[in-house]
């Protein structure tokens, strides 16, 4: 390990990240930014917020924790406080407030999604308002983070993400899914990413499934909204589904500060441990599967590419509602985190 920043091993490397913050609909009290990709070890030297109109009192908050969904979910403060990395309190003047803290804050991403989580308290931000907060430190420990606007998230095909509707027509979303990271837009305006119908109806459902054990997975939403219920999450047991029990699932993308909606902003949602009943399988209504079954029957006269066709059983997780507020719910990404 060096001592001194090096191109070898990006260690001690200056770094940089801003979010913006599409508008919320409805006054709210605090709001959570997820910062991504930011490295697994890293230090935080300053946070800059900056918002569209001055809020309902100067003085801002700001906690950074270091898994937002499991500080959420947690009751009590003494159940907070060990997701907690540091607290500052800064005023906002001209829109604008600046939060530093002495010898940097060191923070350690226990299960390595390379997410760092902000929350913003103040008595009341306003209908409307917009944020951009920028956040900078140092890497402290080599690795590499690819650049999510442009790069493609995933370099292998061990990974599936399919969108089955109500009446049972699966579409394969992989690639989409996969190739469009940035959920607040690349130019000037907050929503010009391209993203993809996943959820019509409640009774559409979306499949996501690996060839191992996954931690997660990232989940950019190009447009924020209060009104999606929960989802509701599974697990294959190689024969069927079985519904993650209590925290196993923790939905860092609900609303405000609460528990009871999904995919209301981009964050992760993180499998904190796979029941031992989970199994492996393939789905009989994805498009694969009907293809390798051509594709292994030599009594059918249809293409066949050099090599064998791999289509491997996966552990997949279902995600589903029981209502959706308004029509429909478009995503940019889904990027499965190991």
């Amino acid at each position: 390990m060096s001592s001194a920043f090096s191109y070898l091993d990006n260690q001690n490397k200056r770094i940089s990240r801003t979010v913006t913050v599409p508008a919320y609909q409805g006054t709210t009290t605090s709001f959570m930014v997820t910062v991504y990709p930011w490295p697994s070890f890293s230090r935080v030297d300053k946070v800059t917020l900056n918002t569209s109109a001055a809020p309902g009192s100067a003085a801002t908050n700001l906690t950074i924790v270091s898994d937002g969904a499991g500080w959420r979910l947690a009751g009590s403060t003494a159940a907070k406080a060990p997701y907690i990395i540091g607290t500052s309190s800064a005023n906002v003047a001209n829109n604008s407030a600046q939060y530093t803290f002495t010898n940097g804050l060191y923070c350690e991403d226990d299960y390595r999604v390379n997410c760092l989580y902000l929350n913003f308290a103040n008595s009341t931000f306003t209908s409307g308002d917009t944020f951009t907060v920028n956040v900078e430190g140092v890497q402290m420990a080599p690795t590499e983070l690819a650049a999510n606007d442009t790069t493609p998230f995933i370099y292998d095909n061990s990974w599936r993400v399919l969108r089955v509707d109500g009446a049972g027509t699966c579409t394969d979303i992989t690639q989409q899914m996969m190739r469009n990271g940035n959920p607040y837009g690349l130019g000037s305006t907050l929503e010009n990413s391209e993203s993809f119908l996943t959820f019509d109806s409640a009774s559409d459902t979306i499949y996501v499934g690996s060839t191992r054990k996954f931690n997660g997975m990232m989940v950019y939403v190009p447009s924020y909204s209060q009104n999606n219920t929960r989802a509701t999450f599974s697990y294959s047991t190689g024969i069927g589904f079985t519904t993650f029990n209590g925290t196993t699932i923790q939905d860092n993308t609900g609303a405000g500060m609460g528990v009871t909606t999904s995919l209301c902003y981009s964050g992760v949602i993180k499998i904190a441990s796979w029941a031992a009943g989970a199994g492996t399988s393939t789905l009989s209504f994805d498009p694969l599967t009907a293809l390798k079954l051509q594709y292994d029957n030599f009594n059918l006269n249809i293409p066949r590419p050099g090599g064998f066709f791999m289509h491997p059983e996966r552990y997949w997780v279902k995600m589903t509602f029981a209502s959706i507020t308004p029509g429909d719910i478009k995503l940019c990404g889904i990027m499965p985190i190991r």
